[in-house]
């Protein structure tokens, strides 16, 4: 199957765009988290690698209750949460001064992460079924997009203001959740109760 195709498929474009939106905002983030935690707060070399190694404890623990949370409510609930609670995490980032103050931006940024992510792969693994092999690289090409166009608007708007760059995703990341919910979300909410209403096909 063709990219063409799959990109024809009910519910793949908003799903795989979703998942652009996920790669830009975490490619953002490590491209000048190390410079606004040396820049603003002072932190040395070995305290920026403890904040690395808590965003990867963050993303380790959240990974489980993630799971659990998108289970429990579905995707198409958690998706448009994850992305505003991300969104709010690099508005928090913004008022950071020290440890204490970039702790929980950090937090609630990788909650909504690994809301997002996880629902996001479960949705398109769902729709294209076992055309597996395509649907990766596809996958592949919407999430490196990301991660180029998100470093690169967030190292630009880090030369003009340290706060710019958090200000700028959050509200786009923001902006695209409430399109994601007026828009995305009741068509795929109807493909999903189409495709679960509908009679099984006797052979």
């Amino acid at each position: 199957m063709s990219f063409k195709e799959i990109l024809s498929i009910p519910g793949v474009r908003p799903t795989l765009f979703t998942l652009f939106m996920t790669a830009f905002m975490f490619g953002g983030l490590d491209a000048t988290l190390a410079l606004f935690t040396s820049d603003r707060l002072g932190f040395s070399s070995p305290q920026i690698g403890l904040v690395f190694t808590y965003l990867g404890v963050l993303t380790l623990t959240m990974q489980f209750a993630g799971g659990w949370i998108i289970s429990k409510y579905g995707e198409l609930t958690t998706i448009p949460i994850g992305l505003a609670l991300s969104g709010i995490g690099f508005f928090l980032l913004t008022s950071t001064r020290d440890w204490l103050t970039i702790l929980l931006p950090l937090a609630v940024f990788m909650a909504g992460n690994a809301l997002v992510f996880p629902s996001v792969t479960s949705m398109i693994s769902k729709k294209v079924g076992g055309k597996r092999g395509a649907i990766m690289g596809l996958m592949s090409s919407f999430h490196s997009l990301g991660q180029m166009i998100g470093p690169l608007l967030a190292g630009a708007l880090y030369g003009i203001d340290h706060t710019y760059p958090f200000l700028v995703l959050a509200t786009i990341i923001i902006f695209y959740a409430l399109l994601f919910t007026v828009f995305a979300r009741p068509r795929l909410k109807l493909q999903k109760e189409s495709a679960e209403t509908e009679p099984a096909v006797l052979h």
